[in-house]
């Protein structure tokens, strides 16, 4: 199997693909590439309501809904700037870390808070109160900023903060999770009392993470290094649940909770594999052809399902394409009794 041959310490790439193995299913348009792409808003939307998205590319922050984003029509953009690094999904819209400035943008594309911080930002996001989380360049910790931008607290985490997930436990407040590419790790941290709980390893190298559409405590990960999904809870504190190994070179990830489903896209082989959960173990139950080299998955309460490659091409798979390649299966997958997720 090939290997991602970048040093441990150094955060993970995923590989090149091989050339497409047979028919692709959906509709495929061209678009622009996109460096992230993020909820808008982490917590869960009506069933009836499509959610927002945002992507980040180039300067620019684009926003749609799935079929929006797919087609290119009906888009929302708006400048954010060159020095804008880093894009993550708030209470009610997404943040953008941009050098010094940090932003909060809502669903119409305007700015709804703004702070400004001592070193340039790496990861932020906002939580319902108004209260920031904010990584910093060279710092282990993360900084708390009251509405008004004054700083509240630190809390030490790990070396690096690349990424920020605004999650939603069952108890109602909420958390964090803090990764850091470069010592591959998942850090909880309790956005309340801004105090850690616990730090857990993704394998060997994480490409992608997903926290699904905020139903649930559940944060999904790949291990691209790897080769292997891992599931985690962050309740009280995060908790490793499951590992299961994958194809080549796993890197988006998508939780699909209306179908207790991960999905994983795997670059090598153009493959987008989805794993039913409920059962406690995860069972390969699909898996769909996909354009190149997949680097966003992401889905909707009606059950669509968009994937983007390295070169911008989307391919929107409908419930209905979904559904299908649930129905057929995947032959020889093992079998287990269903347990909740939830």
């Amino acid at each position: 199997m090939a290997k991602d041959q970048t040093p441990i310490g150094e955060p993970a790439v995923p590989l090149k693909s091989q050339d497409p193995k047979g028919e692709v299913p959906g509709k495929t348009t061209p678009g622009e590439p996109m460096d992230q792409l993020v909820r808008v808003g982490a917590r869960a939307t009506a069933p009836d309501q499509a959610p927002v998205y945002a992507a980040r590319h180039a300067g620019k922050l684009t926003m749609g809904t799935l079929p929006q984003l797919a087609s290119g029509e009906g888009t929302r953009e708006e400048d954010l700037g060159a020095n804008c690094t880093n894009l993550a999904s708030s209470d009610r819209g997404v943040v953008a870390t941009c050098g010094t400035e940090v932003r909060e943008v809502d669903a119409t594309g305007a700015t709804v808070g703004t702070i400004y911080v001592d070193k340039a930002a790496t990861a932020a996001t906002r939580n319902h109160d108004g209260t920031w989380a904010v990584g910093l360049d060279g710092e282990d910790r993360v900084s708390f900023y009251s509405a008004d931008g004054s700083q509240s607290g630190k809390a030490t985490v790990s070396r690096h903060i690349d990424d920020i997930q605004l999650m939603y436990p069952q108890d109602g407040a909420s958390r964090l999770a803090v990764i850091d590419r470069h010592q591959t790790t998942v850090s909880d941290l309790s956005f309340g009392e801004k105090e850690p709980n616990g730090t857990l390893r993704i394998g060997t190298g994480v490409g992608g993470f997903s926290a699904g559409d905020g139903r649930s405590s559940i944060l999904a990960t790949t291990d691209t290094r790897g080769g292997q999904m891992i599931f985690y809870s962050m309740d009280d504190l995060v908790r490793h649940h499951e590992t299961v190994p994958t194809g080549p070179s796993p890197w988006s990830v998508h939780w699909d909770a209306g179908r207790g489903i991960v999905w994983v896209s795997t670059t090598v082989d153009h493959t987008l594999t989805g794993y039913r959960v409920d059962s406690g173990t995860p069972v390969p139950v699909a898996r769909i052809n996909t354009i190149g080299s997949v680097r966003h998955t992401v889905g909707n309460p009606q059950g669509d399902l968009l994937l983007v490659d390295s070169t911008g091409t989307r391919q929107l798979l409908s419930s209905a394409d979904v559904n299908a390649a649930v129905q057929r299966g995947v032959p020889d997958a093992p079998t287990f009794p269903v347990t909740s997720v939830d």
